[in-house]
């Protein structure tokens, strides 16, 4: 039996114009609910009072002791509230729903790991270690009073397990996000070599990179493994993305800076347009737990270079479509180089890869899975 009304808590909204993976999630869902009949309310920055803008991201964590009318006016008569990711709104919105008498269940999905950036920009020393702790301390709480927590991939899975110190036969879901092909404009190779910060050589064997542009997706590894590669196997560099642009263009040093392109942000449909007429995918990220992006380059047939303990290792080895590599940079330079004259396995690589992302990642497959997940607790 599947609920007649369901709320998501999703602190950044799905309605504004501030979208990352997990509103896009969040979106997708709602929009496949009401599909399907079911009520659905999502609440966040799009219908709680007391936001406040930072950094261009809402947040209702100044105003939570105001907005708690509003969200138990919505999950009061939910059969299910699905809260999306650790923020101080999913925090505040589990614990009131643990206090409530014939409380709604509650789904969890932790999109992310909360602490990966202090893990990366953090300094080692009392006051990282304490927050840390304290964020796990608070993600072991969030879990413990959901019925069903998800999680983007196996790896993430074994990850939080041993973190967060959560009993071994606790129950914990890898759910992957849901990835459709979209209507991709019409776009050409010249587009990709020639609209970004700087036209690229014609004959040029692009590795892609789309995403953030930023050290906590090791674009500085990135940049290092491409400066050292064989400048006469003519391969140039593209990274689509917003973020510390200007930082890492100054970072490329004079001889290559006409085979580094920057395109900046740029919308999910013309970004993997642009990544279709690339020669392979490649992501130096050790932080992902979803990698949406990169599995979006994967669907338009690029094979993908990725780190082997990051949440793409079970793609790839389920689907044959990319290698993973160690933290050797050696062993990334030695890679790329061979691929480089290798187009043949490159190109079957990619169509394992388009393979995998279309079967597994499908809509259908995903939110069928999403809705067996409401089912099995909903019903007696």
């Amino acid at each position: 039996m599947l609920p007649k009304k369901v709320v998501q808590v999703c602190e950044a909204g799905i309605k504004g114009i501030y979208t990352s993976g997990v509103t896009n999630v969040a979106a997708g869902i709602h929009e496949y609910l009401i599909s399907l009949g079911i009520e659905c309310v999502t609440v966040g920055a799009d219908n709680l009072p007391y936001k406040k803008i930072q950094r261009g991201y809402p947040s209702t964590a100044p105003f939570l002791i105001f907005s708690w009318p509003t969200i138990l006016s919505f999950a009061r008569n939910a059969d299910l509230v699905h809260v999306h990711s650790i923020t101080p709104l999913s925090i505040f919105t589990i614990w009131m729903l643990s206090i409530m008498k014939n409380r709604p269940k509650i789904v969890l999905t932790l999109h992310t790991d909360a602490n990966a950036y202090l893990k990366i920009w953090g300094k080692k020393g009392l006051l990282t270690s304490c927050t840390i702790a304290i964020t796990n301390c608070l993600t072991k709480y969030c879990c413990l009073h959901a019925d069903r927590v998800l999680v983007p991939s196996e790896h993430f899975r074994l990850q939080l397990m041993k973190e967060i110190k959560l009993p071994e036969n606790f129950w914990i879901m890898p759910w992957p996000a849901p990835i459709a092909m979209p209507n991709l404009p019409n776009v050409s190779r010249e587009d990709l070599l020639n609209g970004g910060s700087v036209r690229l050589h014609p004959d040029s064997k692009i590795l892609c990179y789309f995403g953030r542009v930023g050290s906590e997706k090791g674009i500085d590894d990135l940049l290092e493994i491409f400066c050292a590669l064989d400048r006469d196997l003519n391969i140039s560099l593209v990274l689509i993305g917003g973020g510390e642009i200007e930082k890492y263009q100054a970072m490329v040093p004079d001889e290559l800076k006409d085979r580094v392109s920057f395109f900046g942000h740029r919308p999910r449909e013309y970004a993997m347009a642009l990544a279709r007429h690339a020669y392979l995918a490649i992501t130096c990220s050790k932080t992902e737990t979803q990698g949406l992006t990169s599995f979006e380059l994967m669907l338009v047939r690029l094979m993908l270079l990725a780190y082997s303990q990051t949440c793409f290792a079970e793609a790839i080895i389920r689907s044959a479509g990319g290698i993973l590599l160690s933290s050797s940079k050696d062993s990334w330079i030695e890679t790329i180089e061979f691929l480089a004259i290798s187009p043949r396995a490159v190109s079957e690589m990619g169509k394992d890869a388009e393979k995998y992302v279309l079967q597994y990642y499908s809509p259908k497959v995903r939110y069928s899975a999403l809705m067996k997940v409401y089912e099995d607790i909903i019903s007696p």
